[in-house]
């Protein structure tokens, strides 16, 4: 361990045998401006030497994490729509899909709010594609700022698209109106809030903890050779499923208080700076 409040680090040992590192994306990875550091590419391309696979996980869709990562997304892992959707190196390991039934019931819940004056979007996922419905044209611009090729519609219900993930944007916090109206969904769905104003609608038992399971399996990757970074609370299912948890300085108490290690704040480049920490413990 550091003596720094803002790095806490494994052991030397603990770090042997590390072969997967996954990082959250907004809030941890990417500065308050949405963008990647580009020290980043320099140590991915010294933790790939050292045969570590490297995972974004998000609640965005791949289209827009596209626009994040830029060329280079070919060469990760991917876990995009908080866990619904899980793809490495270009293919498609694992899609878990939330029924036309979800859909329209939330969608049923979320007009209502919008009747009642609550400025609120819709948003649905698919798997290359991506729609918003809403009546407030200021959380329509917010929405797509996360959905930049999004088709805005006046029915998401009637869009042609496969759902794997239903998202409530809201100008308020999330939690005044729009969690308490979709809280009994949770008993057949997976609620997850990463974002102050986003909670998403996913399928029973999908978040990102649950992908990173499947990643796991499918490189033969044990949670105590993983280290994963985040900083909401849909990052809790992705921190507990890595051994050399980390939250960054800037977290929600509940992910500082889970997480075993600390990094700086994205704003400091925090998840750089705890890689090239990990990367000097295996040299």
């Amino acid at each position: 361990m550091t003596d720094s409040p803002d790095l806490a680090l494994p052991t030397r040992a603990e770090v042997a045998g590390l072969r997967l590192v996954a990082t959250d994306m907004d809030g941890t990875l990417l500065d308050p401006q949405h963008r990647v550091d580009p020290a980043f590419w320099q140590v991915v391309d010294r933790l790939e030497d050292h045969g570590i696979e490297v995972c974004a996980a998000t609640g965005r869709q791949a289209a827009a994490l596209a626009q994040v990562l830029g060329a280079r997304i070919a060469a990760l892992t991917l876990i995009t729509d908080n866990g619904a959707t899980v793809t490495r190196h270009g293919r498609v390991l694992h899609e878990a899909r939330v029924g036309d039934d979800a859909v329209a019931e939330v969608a049923e819940r979320i007009r209502a709010l919008a009747r009642s004056g609550q400025r609120v979007a819709l948003a649905i996922s698919g798997s290359d594609q991506a729609v918003i419905e809403g009546l407030d044209q200021g959380a329509i611009a917010e929405a797509r700022v996360y959905y930049p090729n999004a088709r805005v519609v006046e029915d998401v219900t009637t869009a042609v698209v496969a759902p794997v993930k239903v998202s409530v944007f809201d100008l308020a916090p999330i939690t005044e109106a729009v969690v308490p109206a979709l809280a009994d969904l949770a008993s057949d769905h997976t609620l997850l809030q990463g974002h102050e104003h986003w909670v998403d609608v996913n399928a029973a038992g999908t978040d990102k903890g649950s992908a990173l399971g499947l990643v796991q399996r499918h490189l033969a990757v044990g949670a105590d050779q993983t280290a994963a970074f985040g900083d909401h609370l849909n990052d809790l299912g992705l921190l507990g499923a890595a051994s050399l948890s980390f939250a960054v300085a800037n977290a929600q108490p509940e992910v500082l208080a889970a997480a075993r290690f600390r990094a700086p704040a994205n704003t400091r480049g925090g998840v750089v700076t705890a890689l090239r920490a990990l990367l000097a413990l295996l040299d």
